[in-house]
């Protein structure tokens, strides 16, 4: 068995305050940075594996991904089968010329807390074949959960997502590699704790493999309480169930046969494989939801009884949702509120199938997807007045021939690098702050490490700030993407240089003792409201000497942290800012219990201000402040 990871580019260095904050992952070397050739049409990332199975069957799996604004949301899994006959890790053959027949594929696809298992694409002229889950609604609860809804309270929808495989390509047989459209022979959605797939496969005795390999042949015949029907118009010979969210159960649970937890069987074949030869299957795992904005908007709106007036049901295709049989039932979607944001959710359905369809386009394009710029190096430094940002030039000088570089874009987002919801809040929304055009940087300046810089005035103090800079092209090497549109200009990915610790505004260092304030004081975990924006766990020290020592102690005198203090500004954080400090715990990393804390504050260095040459602070000096924390 072995494991490589193979990228397009060096992944871009970013630092925030002087602490890295990018992947440490090692892709220094030719064994991780792919040379020409070694990745297929623009994939951005591979990672791959090589297995052997003691069934003599070589596993060769490559997963590709793309840092493309609409490529972004699906992964792509190229499997390879080798008969090798080779059963363990020595270079032995124990099974030689061994030939395979009547050879099925079987996986199984678990969708985690998503409550509701379905499939598409089982009758000819179907645009893909797909096996996806989505979330359920809860039937214990006073309204409806459908999307999870921050109940009561703002609305805001917490899990509007949809997860799906898609089968691109299931083979003919090994020697006829073209697209089988009526594979897989067999899909249904079961409880996934029924038999014949509850046991590992070292578990299984002779006939529990008997009783898997008659699923895979011919469904789960032997199991009517799974609701396998003939869906009509279907592929004839194969065995692919009724959709089981159309039947008309409003909750898994419902059926006859209660299930706890659905998941997706699908099994291709029958095959032949003789020794030596290979067969070839590719997939895609894809996902679809809502964004943020959208589930803080439609959340809101559903909150305050008005879904149905800003999405009215006349307004979707055809006049109607569409939406599955079991939000018929007022026990799911109780009005015509219910119904307008149950839609708004069932959407990402909608989506995950967009996303599907890209990557099917993407495979039969040869892996080609236009590609953007690379992503430059990012440095951020918090300053007392403003916040650095600075960029290098890697986007430019290491573009491929068909990208046109065009520039630069700054995107800022506050409390949290992803949204969050705080305080009734929405926080982490990331905004368009700076652009930078064919050279024209209006506003930049010359960077003190890097190429480019730009000082972020705007940034208010006491607010956590995030960045990130993505380089975007002109579009005219782009050609035709999967929606039909040409010369799309691209921009590198949010989450290559994304930074994940906050900046903040400093306070220039106190001019003396008497200044020293904590904040918030007391402390209390649970008023949020008066608390620092998207950072739960931080305490500040306020107009600190400019190098010091903050040694913090409980009332009964143990030594419960030490911050050193060294960058010269007057703000010191106890919590969320470095991965040193996080969330405000002991040294031992253990979490801080309610009561009067000391905090002694000790002078490591002289100080003298720069401006009046008056000499402020001097090595040695020291004073205490108290606090107080409740949890």
């Amino acid at each position: 068995y072995q494991i490589s990871t193979y990228v397009r580019y060096q992944p871009p260095l970013v630092t925030v305050d002087g602490t890295i904050v990018s992947d440490t992952y090692p892709f220094d070397g030719a064994d991780y940075v792919a040379a020409d050739g070694d990745l297929p049409g623009t994939v951005y990332a591979m990672l791959e594996s090589k297995a052997t199975t003691d069934k003599g069957v070589d596993i060769h799996q490559r997963v590709y991904s793309w840092s493309h604004n609409e490529h972004d949301d699906y992964l792509i899994y190229d499997w390879t089968f080798t008969n090798t006959g080779n059963i363990d890790r020595d270079a032995e053959i124990e099974l030689p010329d061994q030939d395979l027949d009547s050879l099925y594929f079987f996986r199984m696809e678990r969708w985690g807390d998503e409550g509701w298992a379905s499939a598409y694409g089982e009758s000819p002229g179907d645009s893909l074949r797909i096996v996806y889950g989505y979330p359920n609604t809860s039937l214990d609860g006073t309204h409806d959960s459908f999307g999870e809804p921050h109940y009561p309270g703002t609305g805001f929808l917490q899990r509007p997502v949809s997860t799906g495989v898609s089968m691109i390509h299931l083979p003919e047989s090994w020697d006829n590699p073209v697209d089988a459209p009526d594979q897989p022979n067999m899909w249904a959605t079961v409880d996934s704790d029924l038999p014949p797939f509850l046991l590992a496969p070292r578990a299984m005795a002779p006939a529990n493999w008997q009783v898997a390999y008659e699923a895979c042949r011919d469904g789960y015949a032997n199991y009517p309480n799974q609701a396998l029907l003939e869906y009509e118009g279907q592929y004839p010979g194969r065995h692919k169930s009724q959709r089981f969210d159309e039947l008309g159960y409003i909750h898994p649970q419902d059926h006859v046969h209660p299930v706890t937890d659905l998941a997706q069987n699908w099994a291709a074949g029958p095959y032949s494989l003789p020794f030596g030869e290979s067969i070839r299957f590719v997939v895609a795992f894809a996902v679809g939801f809502l964004s943020p904005e959208t589930a803080w908007e439609v959340g809101r709106a559903w909150s305050a009884g008005d879904a149905h007036n800003q999405w009215p049901e006349s307004s979707w295709p055809d006049g109607e949702y569409g939406l599955p049989a079991q939000f018929d039932s007022p026990r799911v979607a109780a009005n015509a509120n219910d119904l307008a944001k149950d839609a708004m959710v069932y959407s990402g359905v909608d989506t995950l199938f967009r996303n599907a369809a890209f990557a099917k386009w993407n495979f039969e394009n040869d892996l080609e997807v236009p590609i953007p710029p690379a992503a430059p190096s990012l440095t951020v430094t918090s300053r007392s007045n403003y916040i650095l940002v600075e960029w290098g030039n890697e986007s430019e000088t290491i573009a491929p021939d068909n990208v046109d570089f065009a520039g630069y874009r700054i995107y800022r987002a506050e409390g949290n690098p992803d949204p969050i919801l705080q305080n009734d809040t929405l926080l982490g929304s990331w905004q368009l702050l700076y652009e930078c055009v064919d050279g024209d940087c209006p506003d930049a300046i010359e960077s003190e490490t890097l190429t480019y810089g730009y000082k972020d005035e705007s940034a208010v103090r006491g607010t956590a700030y995030f960045y990130y800079v993505a380089a975007y092209d002109d579009g005219t090497g782009n050609g035709q993407d999967a929606d039909g549109s040409i010369g799309k200009p691209l921009e590198s990915g949010k989450y290559m240089n994304r930074t994940t610790l906050p900046a903040n505004l400093t306070r220039p260092p106190g001019g003396n003792f008497s200044g020293i304030r904590v904040v918030p004081n007391p402390y209390n975990y649970n008023a949020r409201t008066i608390q620092f924006p998207g950072e739960d766990n931080k305490i500040m020290f306020y107009d600190v000497p400019p190098y010091c020592d903050i040694k913090i102690f409980s009332e009964s005198g143990d030594l419960i942290k030490t911050l050193h203090h060294t960058d010269g500004s007057g703000d010191q954080v106890w919590g969320l800012v470095d991965q040193e400090n996080s969330h405000s715990t002991s040294e031992t990393g253990q979490g801080i219990v309610s009561g009067i804390y000391i905090a002694y504050i000790e002078v490591t260095d002289d100080y003298t201000d720069p401006d009046s040459g008056e000499k402020l602070f001097t090595k040695g000096e020291s004073t205490t402040v108290k606090f107080l924390i409740v949890r």
